[in-house]
């Protein structure tokens, strides 16, 4: 991760609504510095009882994600997998 002082990065839940910006100086010191957000998501922790996930997104005169279309895909189906079997 190379946490650069200018660049912003917001982690979004479409779930629940909120966002955070996030430190990426503290992250790069808690995780490593090669650490990557990009591809990466995590379980919501914006909204206390939220089932869902995290992403991330960098400003580039707009915020802009930080996920490909293909693992877009990949978490899409496996979120209809676990919205399925929970409906069980």
């Amino acid at each position: 991760m190379a946490a650069e002082p200018a660049c912003h990065v917001r982690a979004i839940c479409w779930t629940c609504k909120e966002h955070r910006d996030i430190d990426l100086q503290a992250l790069a010191a808690k995780v490593d510095p090669d650490y990557s957000l990009i591809d990466r998501r995590s379980p919501c922790k914006l909204t206390d009882g939220c089932k869902g996930w995290v992403k991330f997104m960098y400003l580039m005169g707009v915020y802009r994600h930080l996920w490909s279309y293909e693992r877009a895909a990949i978490w899409d189906a496996r979120d209809r997998t676990a919205e399925e079997k929970h409906a069980r």
